[in-house]
């Protein structure tokens, strides 16, 4: 019994099952938007011209600087799959949000060679603790937004970098910064330095560092 019990703990499918349950729940289980998913799909909107209206609250856009291009490409290819309602915008880029979380998450428990009933107590404890506040937004219970997007890539390039992949690490460190520049660009510099003071292979740490500009170059 006890066999049985820790081969269904060890089965990839059914770990993803419970760690994306339970990131669902923290998100928000009655589907409620977030004023975050809002602003930030209203102002995606209003930047490629689906909101047009003199009283509109995205008149103006919160940065001048397009740094987030990836997360506007990718809710209007989701606005306009759903006949452009926000509502099953937000729903299933939740649900997307969802999905990348809990496989960031199983990839770096794997890493640290953590079970899942030990990854979700870790979990649940981080969460009840109030300690998901990074910046003063929070990790998984904003909703749809590109920076929960970006959080859960920089939890995947971290547990890469832990493996020795640097570089996974850093094209998926780019790839997270193209959805949210700050947020992916700050991560970045820890990465880096951790790389650097890890390895001191400082010739790969600046081919790393071309290929990360490179990749980042949209922005």
């Amino acid at each position: 019994m006890q066999n049985f019990i820790e081969e269904i703990l060890n089965y990839n499918y059914f770990n993803f099952f419970l760690t994306f349950s339970l990131i669902l729940i923290i998100q928000e289980p009655s589907f409620k938007l977030f004023g975050s998913e809002i602003h930030y799909i209203g102002e995606t909107l209003s930047k490629y011209g689906y909101i047009d209206h003199k009283y509109s609250s995205y008149i103006v856009h919160g940065s001048p600087l397009d740094y987030r291009y990836l997360f506007d490409y990718l809710t209007i290819f989701i606005f306009e799959s759903v006949d452009k309602n926000i509502f099953y915008t937000c729903i299933i880029g939740r649900f997307l949000c969802a999905v990348l979380f809990s496989f960031s998450f199983i990839h770096l428990s794997r890493t640290l060679n953590l079970n899942v009933i030990d990854t979700l107590i870790i979990i649940c404890a981080f969460i009840l603790m109030n300690q998901q506040l990074v910046g003063g937004d929070k990790l998984t219970g904003n909703g749809f937004n590109s920076a929960a997007i970006a959080y859960s890539l920089n939890i995947l390039s971290i547990s890469f970098l832990l493996r020795n992949k640097a570089l996974f690490a850093i094209i998926i460190i780019s790839i997270s910064t193209n959805f949210h520049f700050v947020i992916g660009g700050f991560w970045a510099v820890f990465l880096f330095l951790t790389y650097l003071f890890k390895t001191k292979n400082y010739k790969k740490f600046l081919l790393l560092g071309f290929l990360y500009l490179f990749l980042s170059l949209p922005i």
